[in-house]
């Protein structure tokens, strides 16, 4: 047996050993766009919802100002933990840089047809109402 063929063996060994549970794998994966306010300023959102086997829900996509429609990419994972509530967490990025969060609650666990929660960004805190319209 050559170094060649006892590496490639070994990569081998790694690799199936590592496909298990230890990985997540996608399971379902939903596009769904939302429409409503934060404050008084309405804005559309669309989001790619994407649970994973081991229980973590990942979040992207974009949101824009009805009235601006600049688009704001979003970023965000909720991890699920026994006895934690369906809080989403979302980042919002301008030019690579953080500019504003969203804390949003689900109507319940899979459940994306409203969401409430606030919006944080430029030293205030305004609050947040979406409901999904596909």
């Amino acid at each position: 047996m050559n170094y060649l063929t006892i590496f490639f063996s070994f990569v081998s060994l790694v690799y199936n050993t590592n496909t298990g549970s230890n990985l997540p794998v996608r399971s379902r994966v939903e596009n769904s766009n939302f429409t409503g306010f934060i404050g008084k300023y309405p804005i559309s959102m669309s989001l790619k919802i994407t649970e994973m086997s081991d229980g973590d829900v990942k979040y992207k996509g974009t949101y824009y100002y009805n009235k601006i429609g600049r688009r704001i990419l979003l970023k965000g994972v909720w991890r699920m933990r026994p006895g934690t509530p369906t809080k989403i967490f979302l980042d919002e990025f301008v030019d690579g840089n953080i500019t504003g969060s969203f804390e949003l609650m689900p109507r319940s666990y899979g459940d994306y047809s409203s969401m409430e929660g606030y919006w944080h960004g430029n030293s205030q805190m305004l609050k947040v109402k979406l409901i999904r319209i596909k």
